[in-house]
């Protein structure tokens, strides 16, 4: 059988709570994986208000390892090479992969989002994230390659709506630029731009200058809330259109606790308090952190990953789960939202770091 990400969510929905995805959403979850490739790295997004049960799921893919390899010979095994968008990020990767290409020195990973809504109206389309290092190419240089990149995923040249903003978003230097993202599943020219603000007041000076025009002090006010609740604003979402459209997402960490480690049930109470989780969707988060090996999973491990441990023995199959983020939405005129990210991933264990690896889970 040919490998996907499917094989590998599998192994780990039995350790998604019911109370944060329904059994239909997470059997949709594995059916969305299917159109993956097989490199476990990524995240499943969750809302923590209404009773809203759906999941999205992203995946990550790396320059290094080889990745860009799997997902093209992935698209090309599959017959996803028969949808053109699919074909495009083919030739974006061909591309990329290109180590004297201006988009090779600039783009170090991309992303893939398979949003549960998109996926019922056109199977199989996804959501493409492209991610920056942090290197001294310049505003032009970076921009001459993503411009290079969407071209090509969008299937047309330029003018694209959002050209000159998306220069501001490279002018103003308290915030970095770390990922831009075509939403392909909309049959739209949007971004998504996001940002790494250099502190918390950096961000209403960073809207400002990028265009957004909307009332901000309604924003401010959640801004400092959310620093008093102890969290740590980590990244800025905006959509870019011809001018920046309203809906700001804010992504935060936790505090540390006494222990040194992530505080995220004092951070999740907060948000049941404020009635923007629902305290079964704050249990469900709090479950997910762990880690399944291939002697304690009731679900058979991936036939690839078998496959690799064979030319590793002395090494060990695991996956990890963690609780990524928490992103508040906030939009002029409409109520709050949460959402939670939870990643996983998969890595190789020496004999010496498992027992680590056990203590950790058991401290959480």
């Amino acid at each position: 059988m040919r490998p996907t990400l499917a094989d590998s969510i599998q192994v780990l929905i039995p350790n998604l709570s019911p109370a944060l995805v329904s059994v239909p959403f997470a059997q949709r979850l594995i059916d969305m994986a299917e159109s993956l490739p097989p490199i476990v790295n990524g995240l499943i997004e969750c809302q923590l208000g209404a009773d809203n049960l759906q999941a999205d799921i992203s995946q990550h893919i790396l320059i290094d390892n080889r990745e860009p390899d799997i997902l093209m010979r992935h698209i090309i095994n599959s017959g996803l090479s028969d949808i053109p968008v699919w074909r495009r990020v083919h030739e974006f990767c061909l591309q990329w992969q290109e180590q004297s290409s201006l988009m090779h020195g600039v783009v170090d990973g991309i992303g893939f989002e398979l949003d549960a809504d998109a996926c019922s109206r056109q199977p199989h389309l996804p959501s493409f994230f492209m991610r920056m290092k942090k290197d001294r190419h310049s505003a032009d240089e970076k921009q001459s390659a993503l411009e290079e990149g969407l071209q090509i995923l969008f299937g047309k040249t330029r003018p694209f709506p959002w050209q000159d903003v998306l220069h501001r978003c490279f002018e103003f230097r308290e915030a970095r630029l770390i990922y831009i993202g075509a939403m392909l599943a909309r049959n739209e020219d949007a971004l998504r731009a996001e940002f790494i603000p250099q502190s918390a007041g950096s961000i209403i000076p960073l809207l400002k200058h990028i265009g957004w025009s909307w009332d901000e002090s309604q924003l401010k006010a959640l801004i400092e809330w959310l620093i008093q609740l102890g969290a740590c604003i980590n990244l800025l979402h905006v959509d870019l259109g011809s001018e920046i459209l309203p809906k700001i997402g804010i992504s935060c960490l936790c505090g540390v606790g006494p222990e040194g480690r992530p505080d995220w049930p004092t951070l999740l109470d907060h948000l049941v308090e404020a009635g923007l989780c629902l305290p079964q969707k704050r249990d469900g988060l709090l479950a997910w952190e762990g880690f399944a090996d291939p002697t304690s999973s009731s679900i058979t491990w991936p036939p690839d990953i078998i496959v690799q441990s064979l030319m590793k023995p002395d090494l060990l199959s695991i996956f990890e789960r963690d609780i990524s983020h928490i992103k508040i939405l906030y939009q002029p005129g409409k109520p709050l939202a949460a959402k939670a990210y939870l990643r996983f991933g998969h890595r190789w264990l020496k004999p010496e770091e498992c027992s680590m690896v056990i203590n950790d889970v058991r401290q959480c």
